[in-house]
């Protein structure tokens, strides 16, 4: 996928300006889509995993961008506006967590997130849950949908810039 979206900005590029957003789009509204399917129930998935996944994003940028492997993976992210894997899942995370948190009493999922919740079982509530604390979010059953989007989008983004910003620091090629 990655070869044949820089194929189609490639001969976009030739035509009309706006060729890597082309790929971002692309890659955004189609790729993503397909590698984070049901990520939002991807319980303890391992650091490797999302290593992997971020390996493969990160092959995607140097193609789009036409750099080799000494190019910053931070600067690259920057650039695009692009979000780290495991932000991502946390986001689709959260969102299933506003959705069954906000179903009506006598559904099923809302008993077991209830009874998840009572015993503090491990799973998609004590996900979540260091998450709100670490970012001070309120519980989801508080907000309506849009409000929820809303919050956890600007929540998400923050915290991926501040992890940006902490793995410019750490490379060796920004220090004074």
């Amino acid at each position: 996928a990655t070869n044949d979206i820089r194929a189609v900005i490639d001969d976009c590029r030739s035509n009309v300006v706006g060729g890597i957003t082309t790929g971002l789009m692309i890659w955004e509204l189609a790729v993503i889509p397909y590698l984070l399917n049901n990520a939002d129930t991807w319980i303890s998935i391992s650091d490797k995993s999302v290593e992997i996944l971020d390996n493969l994003q990160n092959q995607f940028y140097r193609t789009l961008f036409g750099v080799r492997t000494g190019c910053p993976i931070p600067a690259m992210y920057w650039e695009c506006g692009g979000m780290l894997m495991k932000n991502r899942i946390m986001k689709k995370k959260l969102s299933l967590l506003h959705h069954i948190s906000t179903l009506e009493k006598s559904s099923y999922a809302y008993q077991i997130y209830r009874e998840q919740q009572r015993l503090m079982l491990p799973g998609l509530i004590s996900e979540c849950e260091k998450f709100l604390v670490k970012t001070g979010v309120p519980k989801p059953e508080n907000f309506t949908k849009l409000k929820w989007k809303k919050i956890v989008n600007q929540k998400i983004l923050e915290c991926n810039k501040i992890e940006l910003l902490e793995k410019m620091k750490s490379l060796s090629k920004c220090d004074e």
